[in-house]
């Protein structure tokens, strides 16, 4: 069980960066480590958890992504390489390929998904691609344009799927493993309703079923998935009845033991709890009020002793205990303050 986990704090003051951090015997979370990085956003693990990956700010008009060296205590020993640029705009979500040969981010103001070769030692090459999505959905507040919101290697290591908000779709890009991905084979899924607004998905432990959390419709749908398609099998809503005011749908993630999902809405600042006992149809069953305001990232740490939401506005990151046998989360009263807190990653 990891007792060592990471936090990103956007910003371009001297405390934004990449904390490390571990849990004391009472469960306290407690500061090991500190990498500056200028806007550091969403972060990943390279598969052998040897060096991770954050988006960041390439220059004072452009995005970018860094890549460190994670030493056994879990803290960054150095920038490896440079920080290379996306060549896209608001940089918000990065992962490896299976194998760890390439890295992609997803810009969201652009629409894009930039590609990245892996060096020998975990640095990053010069991107070697940068592909655009085109397309709109039904409210041009949000989806004028595509919007690239998250890159996820699906666990066949087959495709990359990349989730646009935008254009309502999770594009598939077939993988190989020498050449990286290939544009002319995309295959483009639909989400309907229109104006979804799809932002992240998350497979199961099967690799055959994913749970896609929709942004602009506060929505959780259960999919199938098999060689590039899914198929929506299920829907449900984020919220309880009887919330009027605007709020918006943010993370997903499921716990350590696949039995439980999580989604966070922001607005209706909380996280609900779904029961998986029947995986092709999520049952609500918890609902808490985070303490903060707009929770945009939350995971389960300490191999699912812990639970933690990123309050993004109100700088603040909220603990909870997880009860082992329910499932459960139960506020223990500990909180982090650091600059907008985006990303929570267990090493």
């Amino acid at each position: 069980m990891s007792s060592i986990f990471f936090l990103s704090a956007f910003g371009s003051d001297n405390d934004a960066g990449v904390y490390t951090y571990t849990f004391d015997e009472k469960g306290k979370p407690v500061e090991t480590g500190f990498a500056a990085l200028r806007n550091s956003g969403y972060l990943a693990l390279s598969p052998d958890r040897k060096t991770l990956y954050a988006t960041c700010a390439y220059d004072n008009s452009s995005d970018g992504t860094a890549a460190f060296r994670v030493a056994s205590d879990g803290t960054l020993v150095n920038l490896l390489g440079d920080i290379r640029a996306t060549g896209g705009k608001s940089s918000c979500h990065v992962c490896t390929s299976c194998d760890g040969n390439f890295v992609y981010v997803a810009n969201y103001s652009s629409g894009s998904v930039t590609e990245f070769p892996v060096n020998p030692d975990g640095s990053l090459a010069p991107r070697s691609k940068v592909i655009r999505h085109y397309g709109s959905g039904p409210f041009p507040g949000r989806q004028k344009s595509a919007h690239a919101h998250q890159c996820y290697a699906a666990c066949d290591g087959k495709f990359i799927a990349v989730v646009d908000l935008g254009c309502d779709s999770v594009f598939c890009y077939p993988y190989d493993q020498k050449s990286g991905i290939n544009k002319a084979g995309v295959i483009e899924n639909k989400i309907t309703p229109a104006g979804s607004g799809p932002r992240h998905l998350v497979f199961d432990k099967s690799g055959k079923r994913a749970y896609l959390l929709n942004e602009l419709g506060n929505t959780l749908f259960t999919l199938h998935y098999s060689n590039g398609k899914f198929e929506i099998i299920d829907r449900i809503s984020t919220l309880p009845r009887g919330v009027e005011c605007a709020t918006k749908a943010a993370a997903v993630r499921l716990s350590k033991d696949g039995k439980y999902l999580i989604a966070t809405n922001r607005g209706f600042d909380s996280v609900i709890r779904f029961d998986l006992s029947d995986p092709d149809k999520p049952k609500g069953v918890e609902l808490q009020l985070v303490g903060g305001v707009s929770p945009r990232d939350a995971e389960y740490l300490g191999g699912g002793k812990y639970f933690a939401v990123n309050n993004e506005f109100s700088d603040s990151t909220r603990f909870f205990d997880c009860n082992p046998k329910t499932g459960a989360l139960t506020p223990n009263g500990y909180e982090l303050i650091t600059p907008r807190p985006l990303c929570l990653l267990e090493l």
